[in-house]
């Protein structure tokens, strides 16, 4: 008895530290260390490349504002007040245009952000890549998240006035924005896509 009761706990001793339920071993949190950072700097690469052109558009539209402005108030306006609020109107809203595009192109999205946090998690010890591990994760579902809300939020937002705009003026945009109200509430954003395919990929890792 006492054999077989000593056969059974050097078994259990050697057995893998997954299948007795333990944490995974440092090699396989460098493992899935390598899937989060896949994951987290595709997601800060294409957020710098949306903001990029996000800042770019409004600056566009806003050089146009302001050319458009200038041209109508070198043409003479002298007998026209009209063209003169015109004018100064798009002037105004050309400049507005340029100031609301700086903080796009200076402020880091919420995924670099977050890429940025996880690089700065380092260390080769096996403590430190565990550490580096879980906090990724959990910085990378919060990231999700807060996405997932943003999208419902934005969602609901967009429906309530489009909804809005055709009980009160009948107008064909409140259709529009219906539509994109509904595409936010059902269409999973890149953050959300990324932590699913992260998560199918670690049930995949785990699997004997």
């Amino acid at each position: 008895m006492k054999r077989t009761r000593t056969a059974l706990l050097l078994a259990f001793a050697l057995a893998p530290a997954t299948l007795r339920g333990e944490p995974c071993s440092s090699a396989t949190y460098a493992q899935l260390n390598e899937k989060l950072f896949g994951h987290l700097a595709f997601l800060s690469d294409s957020a710098r490349a949306d903001r990029a052109i996000a800042g770019g558009i409004l600056l566009a539209l806003g050089g146009l504002c302001v050319g458009l402005g200038s041209l109508i108030l070198a043409d003479g306006t002298a007998d026209s007040p009209e063209a003169t609020i015109i004018g100064y109107t798009a002037l105004g809203s050309g400049a507005a245009l340029g100031l609301l595009s700086l903080p796009v192109f200076v402020i880091p999205s919420a995924e670099e952000r977050t890429f940025a946090a996880y690089q700065r998690y380092v260390g080769q010890s096996e403590h430190e890549i565990t550490t580096r591990y879980e906090r990724g994760e959990h910085d990378f579902r919060d990231l999700a998240e807060f996405r997932r809300r943003g999208r419902i939020a934005g969602g609901g937002i967009a429906i309530a006035l489009g909804a809005g705009s055709i009980l009160f003026s009948g107008s064909i945009y409140g259709a529009a924005l219906i539509g994109s109200g509904l595409a936010g509430l059902f269409i999973p954003t890149k953050a959300e896509n990324a932590w699913n395919a992260f998560l199918r990929e670690k049930e995949r890792h785990d699997e004997p």
